[in-house]
């Protein structure tokens, strides 16, 4: 129900589809004359937006890039939400005079020899639980904006949302 497509010819008369994509309030609308279907939809709707180029769509930034054959295509990053994740995440840690350095170079998620199914820490407590489910999910969302590189390391992770332990906690840092 939140992707709609409808076959659509272009001016020069060849086929395409034009497509909506549709989540809670967000409203990404491809096609050659996109302003054409979302004056249809501000009739019915309030769009507090407007009508206009999207730069943003569920966190991603949005541009158009011209690809190594010349031809023209739309780009999703993680580039802004990542900077706005890793400041809270920073913000946070400050509070508790710790840095994101402590917890390890960047050049990997985590470190090679460290395995989460093994890991016999102590058990976090409710508050700390709650903040490793949150990293999670800022991760997972990092993942699906275009971050697949870090996508073995969340999943083994995940696995672990129920009852997490220093030692997992430190890893999503």
């Amino acid at each position: 129900p939140d992707v709609w497509i409808k076959r659509a010819s272009k001016v020069d008369g060849s086929p395409y589809y034009k497509m909506m994509l549709i989540y809670v309030d967000d409203v990404l609308h491809i096609a050659e004359d996109p302003e054409e279907d979302m004056k249809k939809l501000a009739k019915v709707y309030r769009l507090k937006g407007g009508i206009n180029t999207p730069d943003r769509y569920l966190g991603g930034n949005i541009e158009k890039v011209q690809t190594s054959d010349g031809s023209v295509a739309w780009s999703l990053s993680c580039y802004d939400y990542l900077i706005n994740a890793i400041k809270q995440v920073e913000d946070e840690l400050s509070q508790k005079d710790l840095t994101l350095k402590k917890f390890g170079t960047g050049l990997r998620p985590y470190p090679a020899c460290y395995k989460p199914e093994v890991d016999v820490s102590q058990v976090l407590d409710a508050e700390r639980t709650n903040r490793f489910q949150q990293l999670i999910g800022i991760l997972r969302w990092a993942i699906e904006l275009g971050r697949i590189d870090i996508l073995t390391e969340v999943s083994c992770l995940s696995q672990h949302l129920a009852e997490p332990r220093d030692g997992h906690l430190v890893a999503v840092y």
